[in-house]
């Protein structure tokens, strides 16, 4: 019943005023061009906190990170001076940690520790698709977990099952003690099945649809 953070979303506008979800877009970015969007997606969801905070809204945000912009050394050093030049305190930050086939898992504890030191909150995205895995849930510093919206789409077609799923996930992000969060709720029935189970944070768009960042909703 009440918003818990809001989450940086990356769309590419085209000439034609159209917009490209990043599954369109984002596999054809180099490294160099991605850990850029980071930055500029990062700068802009912090001065949209420090902005709505003069409004009277203090808020939290999550901002997608991949694991090749983690592994710049100068990763930690810039979201520790980004938070400071907009006077952000670090826990009001959340990570997503985008996943990826080739990330060297291991070379990316020692990048986590320092955003955990700094006091950035860190969430792992998509569990229970792509190639999330409990190994990576349990050696890495997150604090958060996220499960992956298609794990909601069988609810209509296999709804005991999916049910059943979807709660074994709960239970494992709750014994990790992590906070969990649903995503893809496109409608009351989802939003409250998701909630029994033991979900107390989701998104989708029957809770908030995408909008600028000057408009919160």
């Amino acid at each position: 019943g009440a918003v818990h953070l809001f989450e940086s979303l990356a769309r590419l506008r085209l000439g034609d005023g159209s917009f490209l979800p990043p599954a369109a877009f984002l596999p054809h970015l180099s490294a160099a061009e991605t850990a850029r969007l980071f930055r500029e997606g990062l700068d802009q969801a912090l001065s949209c906190l420090a902005a709505w905070e003069g409004q009277g809204l203090s808020a939290r945000v999550s901002v997608n990170i991949a694991p090749s912009t983690l592994l710049d050394p100068d990763c930690p050093a810039f979201v520790a001076e980004a938070l400071r030049r907009h006077a952000i305190a670090p826990k009001r930050l959340v990570l997503e940690l985008l996943e990826t086939e080739t990330a060297d898992w291991d070379l990316l504890r020692g990048p986590l520790d320092r955003l955990v030191t700094l006091g950035v909150g860190l969430a792992m995205d998509d569990l229970g698709a792509g190639y999330s895995s409990l190994e990576r849930l349990s050696m890495l510093p997150f604090t958060a977990v996220k499960i992956d919206r298609d794990m909601l789409t069988g609810l209509r077609t296999s709804p005991l099952e999916t049910l059943s799923l979807i709660a074994t996930l709960v239970q494992i992000g709750r014994d990790f003690d992590m906070t969990v969060v649903a995503e893809g709720l496109e409608d009351l029935g989802m939003t409250e099945a998701v909630a029994v189970l033991g979900a107390r944070y989701g998104q989708g768009y029957h809770l908030a649809r995408p909008d600028p960042g000057q408009e919160p909703t």
